[in-house]
């Protein structure tokens, strides 16, 4: 750690270190976005517009960035967001993501589409935790993880509502990317130029758990891939006029109370 602190100074120096780390297929996924990147570059340029207004001659002594978040008080006004891949990228990544919250205080979100199972996550992890899920074509299924979820003890769930129908993610095509991996000659070649990322994360896996990470917490993804998972996803693309219903949908099943942020 103290290593990692004197050669990633930002975030740019993190992500640099992530391209040298992982497989091309892998980095580019996380990395890039759908089709010609329009909407990723321009959310990236929002972002960078947002400002903190300094205030100079003021008292600093007593910061207070606390915020309270459906009820509780948190010490930050951040929530980490659900990252499908993150078993991919570090061995048991998700639990490694959900103890960084735990540490700063604030809530981790677990991605349905994640390698580890939701129980030893929340074990393993501690703090806050929410649980994402995609509404499928086939709700019961959907249904399922989101029964278990709330019985083995996630505080919220969280709908993606904007991945309604199959989006052209072209740099996953011509990487040849599926979830759960199939060998192809192009990402054997590419495991195999990036040791540190197959010896350390993916050897983990084989070591430990016999095998490569799979889906383990949504039924209807075990041995399904990305591409195929995607076009299994709700018909419908009027999702986002339609989510009070799927709020009612969910709320018998789950046991959640149905809350918009």
């Amino acid at each position: 750690m103290a290593g990692l602190l004197h050669t990633a100074l930002d975030i740019e120096d993190l992500r640099q270190m992530a391209r040298r780390r992982l497989p091309k297929g892998l980095f580019d996924f996380i990395d890039r976005g759908s089709e010609d990147d329009v909407a990723l570059r321009h959310n990236r340029a929002a972002i960078e517009r947002i400002k903190l207004r300094a205030r100079v001659l003021n008292d600093v002594s007593d910061r207070d960035p606390t915020v309270t978040l459906l009820g509780q008080l948190q010490k930050l006004p951040l929530v980490i967001g659900p990252t499908g891949p993150a078993g991919y990228v570090w061995y048991r990544g998700e639990i490694a993501l959900a103890r960084a919250a735990a540490k700063a205080g604030i809530p981790f979100t677990l991605a349905s589409t994640s390698n580890t199972a939701m129980e030893t996550i929340l074990k393993e992890g501690g703090g806050r935790q929410w649980y994402q899920l995609y509404v499928w074509r086939n709700l019961d299924m959907s249904m399922k993880t989101t029964v278990r979820a709330r019985e083995a003890g996630f505080e919220a769930l969280v709908l993606t509502v904007d991945s309604i129908v199959a989006y052209n993610r072209k740099w996953d095509i011509l990487n040849g990317v599926t979830f759960p991996v199939r060998f192809t000659p192009r990402n054997v070649w590419d495991a195999l130029t990036h040791p540190r990322w197959l010896i350390g994360t993916m050897g983990r896996y084989v070591r430990a758990e016999g095998g490569l990470p799979r889906y383990v917490n949504i039924p209807v993804l075990d041995n399904v891939s990305l591409a195929d998972a995607t076009a299994a996803r709700h018909p419908h693309s009027d999702l986002d006029e339609r989510s009070p219903r799927v709020s009612e949908q969910v709320r018998p099943i789950s046991g959640w109370k149905a809350q918009r942020l």
